[in-house]
């Protein structure tokens, strides 16, 4: 048994992005695990989800915030 992770953030764009810079996985298989990402949250995981396609930077912001915040709470 693996304990509940406190936060999972999920980096979210759309498939064909994603598969531009991830080619190993076919737009499908992107497209799965994105769905699969968002059921998590009905199962009552904290999930943040990010954009991807945003600048470099700021994803790493939106991660920041996202992980301080789940430290504090």
């Amino acid at each position: 048994m693996v304990p509940k992770p406190d936060l999972i953030i999920s980096l979210v764009a759309d498939p064909e992005t994603i598969h531009a810079r991830k080619a190993e996985l076919s737009v499908a298989e992107i497209e799965l695990r994105i769905g699969r990402a968002r059921e998590l949250e009905s199962f009552g995981f904290d999930v943040v989800q990010v954009s991807a396609e945003a600048p470099l930077p700021n994803v790493i912001e939106q991660v920041a915030i996202a992980t301080i915040r789940s430290l504090k709470s």
